[in-house]
């Protein structure tokens, strides 16, 4: 496992994890925790971020490698949605496997770019194939997934932000690094 900021330290991170901002309402990582990833995913990613820029944007990861603690906390707290968190008693997220990110655009500054809905938002808007009305998003979220399947992503069809390394079959599920 790498850090993303290792292999592209312009890309940035905000693990929502790390802060009650999420779906929890609490911390479910340590403060000092990276967005770790596979290292070939990692070097895909800044590919992705590369592509982004010709557009004025760089990514944002909002998650990267998930222990699988954080998995269990974060399915109690969907309700156990299957929509949009993984069971990690049946189907493991591919985050704990290491091969997949949540990310979005935010200008070279940090600020964020417009896009349809904020993160885990479980509303029909976040599913990538949503016809936003702002022309803005559209576009926006047309870079971000061009980008990404350029540089060997595949997306899910429930959330925009979600991403997973198209090699993502030969990696095996990492409980915890710490």
């Amino acid at each position: 496992m790498v850090n993303i900021q290792d292999v592209d330290p312009t890309i940035q991170v905000d693990l929502r994890y790390k802060t009650s901002n999420n779906i929890t309402k609490k911390p479910l990582y340590p403060a000092n925790m990276k967005a770790w990833i596979r290292p070939a995913t990692a070097k895909k990613l800044a590919h992705a971020n590369q592509l982004v820029k010709e557009s004025g944007y760089r990514l944002k990861i909002w998650d990267a490698y998930r222990p699988q603690a954080a998995q269990i906390a974060l399915w109690d707290a969907s309700g156990q949605n299957s929509n949009f968190v993984a069971d990690p008693y049946k189907n493991p997220s591919l985050h704990t496997h290491g091969v997949a990110v949540d990310l979005t655009l935010a200008f070279p500054d940090g600020r964020p770019a417009l896009m349809q809905t904020d993160f885990d938002d479980f509303s029909k808007k976040a599913s990538p194939h949503y016809i936003h009305p702002n022309p803005l998003v559209r576009r926006n979220l047309r870079i971000l997934r061009d980008a990404m399947h350029n540089a060997g992503f595949q997306h899910i069809h429930s959330e925009w932000w979600h991403f997973l390394d198209s090699d993502y079959k030969q990696y095996d599920i990492i409980p915890s690094i710490q």
